[in-house]
């Protein structure tokens, strides 16, 4: 049963926060990424924009931003440079070991508490990297990941919007939730689907408001302490073995005691040890789009080399009184292979446009407004480059969005990125 229709994946992107559109100002790059593309670095940045923050949060394995002032701290992977190398970094340093992010934290933070700079909170975003053990239910079946019966689709091999039904293994649908350490839909608190908010449609999920107290709160009451409620993918994912390119998304809005309580979501390989990222910090002045290249995930490296892995959500509260709705969740999907732009950048003398994205190929086009552009030239499958200086500033006039496209030879088009000069 539909409750209402779910948007697509690229309009999700645009009504959750549209496109990062780029600076005005000219953003030369740091000779030092080129000379650091081989290795990971710590990055750290002076007075970024709230959408510079979103696409660092999403670029890096580890970030510490301070929400006000727009500084930031940030792991970066080799894979994801040419993600965030138009960022105006102020310093790029190699990241011999795990120390040197807290070494840079530091010297960037020097007011903050050494708490605050490992977790977050007091004003800062915080994302790291972490790894945790399923405690097993005393039945040993449910929320045991199982194989799937049915194939996935070639594109987006996952989608849920909570707008469809049945979502729960109890009803028919294809999601665990529980409180760790028991059955499936057991426990004071678990995940729930609810009208009380949603990023797209009417309908998302919330950590908190299912469970013998959980399904008792209203949309305005805020979450208990000592929860530890898990939502988890019932089959194991395998669309993504052996692709170019595979991607996590989904939306997310975080209300919690910032430094103590923390939302995360995880992969596996053996339905035990779950490797992932949580997030501390206050996300809930709207939803957050998160993008999660699955090529690059913590302590377990590609997971398109994986031949299948489980999927989860989790949000914990310790034991202190606690204010907040918590963590909600809505579009979750699992994308391979697809073309689009992820951020366009202007640079100039002479004027060029910066098309980032992914599943580019030689011979890839980009298109404004419907119309080709007078020059490209292909960098790689994630960043093509628009020229011709005054001709392609012509097609972009000041303070009018238009909209670009890339087209691959094969003629698979992306969703229109809007920009604006």
């Amino acid at each position: 049963m539909i409750r209402t229709s779910a948007l697509t994946l690229c309009c999700l992107a645009l009504m959750l926060s549209g496109p990062l559109s780029a600076r005005e100002q000219e953003v030369p790059l740091r000779p030092a990424w080129k000379a650091m593309e081989n290795e990971a670095v710590i990055a750290t940045y002076r007075n970024l924009t709230p959408e510079e923050r979103i696409a660092l949060l999403n670029g890096s394995q580890r970030l510490l931003a301070h929400t006000e002032s727009g500084a930031a701290v940030a792991l970066l992977l080799p894979s994801a440079l040419h993600l965030t190398s138009a960022l105006p970094a102020e310093k790029v340093v190699p990241a011999p070991d795990p120390d040197s992010f807290l070494t840079e934290a530091r010297r960037l933070f020097p007011q903050a508490r050494e708490e605050t700079l490992r977790r977050g909170g007091n004003g800062f975003w915080a994302k790291s990297p972490v790894h945790r053990t399923m405690k097993t239910p005393p039945s040993g079946e449910e929320p045991a990941v199982r194989p799937r019966t049915e194939g996935l689709q070639e594109v987006g091999c996952l989608y849920e919007g909570f707008e469809e039904v049945p979502i729960w293994w109890e009803e028919g649908g294809s999601w665990f939730h529980y409180e760790e350490g028991r059955g499936n839909a057991e426990g004071d608190y678990f995940w729930l689907d609810s009208d009380c908010d949603a990023a797209t449609g009417d309908w998302m999920a919330s950590a908190t408001w299912g469970g013998d107290y959980g399904q008792t709160l209203s949309c305005d009451a805020f979450y208990d302490f000592d929860t530890r409620s898990w939502m988890k993918y019932a089959y194991w994912i395998d669309c993504a073995h052996l692709q170019e390119a595979a991607n996590l998304e989904f939306a997310m809005r975080i209300s919690t005691e910032e430094d103590y309580d923390l939302f995360g979501y995880y992969a596996s390989d053996n339905d035990y040890d779950y490797f992932g990222y949580v997030f501390s910090g206050d996300f809930s002045q709207t939803w957050y789009l998160v993008a999660q290249d699955l090529r690059q995930w913590y302590g377990l490296g590609d997971l398109t080399r994986i031949p299948e892995f489980a999927l989860a959500f989790n949000f914990d509260s310790d034991d202190r009184v606690e204010t907040g709705f918590g963590a909600y969740v809505d579009d979750i999907y699992i994308g391979i292979n697809e073309l689009q732009i992820t951020d366009v950048w202007k640079r100039g003398r002479p004027f060029r446009l910066k098309v980032y994205g992914s599943n580019f190929q030689p011979g890839a086009w980009v298109y404004i407004d419907g119309l080709p552009a007078p020059k490209v030239k292909f960098k790689h499958s994630g960043l093509i480059v628009a020229k011709k200086g005054r001709r392609l500033k012509a097609m972009c006039p000041r303070g009018v969005e238009v909209c670009i496209q890339v087209i691959n030879p094969s003629g698979n088009t992306s969703a229109c990125c809007g920009y604006t000069r």
